[in-house]
């Protein structure tokens, strides 16, 4: 397995699971939340998290963990729901202007683009060759865990529904968790009418 000590995420990954909890579940979710943390991301919520700094991305994976487990089944499924979540709150903060004039091919060239405004190392590359359809790499990154890979996967989703695709369809196809050398994400969709 790939070393994951150097990866490093922005603060507004952690920042947007915590809104994520505090939208749900409020105040008490987020205390519930942090009880079940451990005591280094503890120490770094407590200092508050800046979105533009960086952090070790374990605690990224960390937290999406933790919220599963605490409010979810413990399958990772509920990770589909922060991804969601987060791609919103993105649109209503960082991205506001680009997803008014943007359309899912649109959205697709930018969407590489934007791995290195979240994470230190590793690449997005994001493949459309027919139309309503595209794939998307992740590669020379470890996930550490599904968490991630079911968030990114939400993310996915409701970023092409938000630019404008409809009946959006997704599979993550290989895993680097799995053996592949990479993570793989096939998305199918159909025009808003």
């Amino acid at each position: 397995m790939a070393d994951y000590s150097l990866q490093k995420s922005k603060g507004y990954t952690i920042k947007g699971a915590l809104n994520f909890v505090d939208y749900r579940f409020g105040k008490d979710g987020i205390e519930k939340l942090r009880d079940s943390l451990s005591d280094d991301l503890k120490k770094e919520i407590s200092k508050g998290i800046i979105p533009s700094d960086w952090y070790p991305f374990k605690f990224q994976v960390e937290i999406y963990e933790k919220i599963d487990k605490v409010f979810g089944s413990g399958s990772f499924e509920f990770c589909k729901e922060i991804g969601k979540y987060t791609a919103e709150y993105e649109v209503s903060t960082i991205h506001k202007l680009f997803f008014k004039i943007g359309s899912p091919d649109t959205i697709l060239k930018f969407g590489s683009l934007l791995w290195g405004r979240y994470y230190n190392k590793g690449k997005l590359e994001i493949i459309s060759e027919e139309k309503y359809s595209a794939t998307a790499y992740v590669k020379d990154w470890h996930p550490i865990s599904r968490a991630f890979c079911i968030d990114l996967f939400g993310w996915m989703e409701k970023t092409l529904q938000m630019a404008g695709a409809s009946s959006v369809y997704i599979k993550h196809s290989e895993c680097l968790l799995d053996g592949f050398p990479h993570c793989k994400y096939e998305g199918f969709w159909k025009p808003k009418s």
